[in-house]
């Protein structure tokens, strides 16, 4: 299944590497890695992962090591990521990117 992108998931994903590559040198590849993972993961099996609590739709995947959610819309045919989430940081801002 093909997966998408929304506009400012990019820019989530490149300030946490950012962060993370200035607490010790190549820990935001391990982080873009265990992202990389979880996205091939999401596009083999979209529906395998639990809804998000109040929405029909969403679903959502934790990185293992590090603490970021993935949060998905599945439809026909892909799959969009609507935000990489700090975990502990403003849960729901991503329901407006719809």
């Amino acid at each position: 299944m093909k997966v998408r992108l929304h506009d400012e998931v990019e820019d989530e994903i490149e300030a946490a590497f950012d962060w993370y590559q200035l607490q010790r040198e190549s820990l935001g590849l391990e982080l873009l890695s265990e992202y990389q993972t979880a996205i091939a993961k999401i596009a083999a099996h979209p529906n395998r992962w639990p809804r998000i609590d109040h929405d029909p739709i969403a679903r959502s995947v934790r990185l293992d090591r590090f603490p970021f959610r993935i949060i998905y819309d599945p439809h026909d045919g892909f799959c969009i990521i609507l935000a990489f989430m700090h975990t502990s940081r403003r849960p729901g801002y991503w329901q407006e990117r719809r």
